[in-house]
């Protein structure tokens, strides 16, 4: 069974959605769709700082012990 999708835009490129779900082994699992539009890409490297990164963190009130995913 699959909740309803959530989105929210934190600025006019960045933006995110996000659902859960319970897998075929009954597991409780959240899929997350980060988006960062009017990119500009030609200009990329893989060394050095050139780039977008996007992340999500997961915990209360603090960075200290949470769950992070970053691409």
């Amino acid at each position: 069974m699959q909740s309803a999708i959530s989105t929210i835009q934190f600025s006019p490129t960045y933006a995110a959605e996000w659902f859960t779900f319970v897998d075929q082994s009954a597991q409780p699992k959240i899929r997350v769709k980060l988006t960062k539009s009017n990119i500009v890409g030609t200009n990329w490297g893989t060394q050095g700082e050139e780039g977008y990164w996007l992340g999500i963190g997961f915990g209360q009130t603090q960075m200290s012990g949470s769950d992070i995913v970053l691409c």
